[in-house]
């Protein structure tokens, strides 16, 4: 038992920092920042044409911005319904299926991830 107590206190010791640091790498970054970091990603994932870079820029900074007002749990599952729905006017079907694939591969490995540190 007593082996046991101080493992936690060791696991949470440890794990503290780390969820602060990640934290603090997502909020460290300006609306204008983040919003870059995701175009980039989306323009090397999907092949983005010039103005669907612009538009998908200008989508990803008003999500930004709006996140920095608030970030309930509630409000962000909505921002990314919302989000999505934006960038579906923008994209290609065929973009915006590779999207959705792309998220729910992320998920999966999350998911994935998330068992194994619980077994």
């Amino acid at each position: 038992m007593k082996l046991y107590k101080i493992s936690f206190l060791i696991f949470f010791v440890c794990s503290v920092p780390l969820l602060a640091q990640d934290s603090e790498r997502t909020s460290s970054r300006t609306p204008e920042q983040e919003a870059t970091r995701q175009t980039e990603r989306l323009k090397q994932e999907l092949n983005l044409t010039p103005e669907q870079v612009r538009e998908v820029y200008n989508i990803n900074l008003y999500y930004a911005k709006q996140r920095q007002i608030s970030n309930t749990r509630v409000e962000a599952v909505e921002r990314i319904r919302n989000k999505n729905a934006d960038l579906k006017l923008v994209l290609t079907e065929e973009q915006y299926e590779r999207l959705q694939n792309r998220h729910h591969e992320r998920s999966t490995i999350r998911i994935q991830s998330d068992n194994r540190r619980t077994e």
